[in-house]
């Protein structure tokens, strides 16, 4: 089984994920804007239990997001990278941050939800499915 392996920018914590994401995607609306510094946040969303903290402890930082449903964000306390989220909607899935993990090139989004609140000059990747808002659950 193939394990992703990933962390912070400055070392104090790693992570791991065993096997292939259930999605990857991207979210442009305004809370991962703020949280990722950009047009949004490229993730990928995998079973609760295939990724596991194996060095450290994230902080955990709860915000309501557009959708009005609260995410615990979580990232590391030193450097602030941010590295994975909970959604309160589903204790089932854990959402890691593309840009956490050691080799994000071998992911490809998949969809792309919240393309309402996109800055303009955004440009989604060629052949994701696109959602207004959050998709369908």
């Amino acid at each position: 089984m193939t394990v992703h392996t990933g962390g912070c920018a400055c070392g104090d914590i790693r992570i791991e994920a065993a096997g292939e994401p259930l999605m990857v995607g991207e979210c442009h609306c305004g809370q991962c804007q703020k949280n990722c510094g950009g047009s949004g946040a490229s993730l990928t969303i995998y079973p609760k239990d295939a990724v596991r903290i194996t060095k450290g402890s994230l902080r955990f930082y709860a915000t309501t997001a557009d959708s009005g449903n609260n995410v615990n964000r979580g990232f590391c306390q030193n450097c602030g990278t941010p590295v994975m989220s909970t959604l309160d909607r589903s204790d089932e899935i854990v959402v890691v941050k593309l840009g956490a993990l050691d080799d994000p090139s071998v992911f490809t989004p998949q969809v792309v939800f919240w393309t309402s609140e996109a800055h303009a000059w955004t440009k989604f990747p060629d052949g994701t499915v696109q959602h207004e808002a959050n998709p369908p659950e």
